[in-house]
Order: structure tokens, then sequence, then C-alpha cells
């Protein structure tokens, strides 16, 4: 009976460590989409694919 007591235990602080992570994960995804969503996107018409192109063209 204590081996199995252990695993419980053992499967038990597995799954809160797993869990503890995950919730960090989402408050730092939502940190993050807050953080762009404020963001000022300062760019002109076109100046987006005019950088991406320069870039393609120098590989």
């Amino acid at each position: 009976m204590g081996v199995n007591r252990m695993g419980r235990s053992e499967e038990l602080r597995k799954f809160v460590e797993y869990r503890v992570r995950q919730l960090l994960a989402e408050e730092n995804l939502e940190r993050i989409v807050a953080s762009l969503r404020n963001a000022s996107w300062n760019l002109e018409r076109g100046e987006a694919a005019e950088i991406v192109r320069v870039d393609r063209d120098s590989r």
C-alpha cells in the first residue's frame, strides 16, 4: 500500500506542476497579446513589403 500512495502523490505533484506551468504560460501569452495590441505600428503603406523584399534579396 505504501508504493501505491507514493505513486498517487507523485502523480498529483506532477499534475500540479504541469497545471502551474500551463497557467503561467497563459498569463504570459495574455500579457504579450495586450502589449501587441497597445503597440504603435508606424509604418508607411508598402514599407513592410519593402523591408521583406530587401531581406529576401540579401540572402
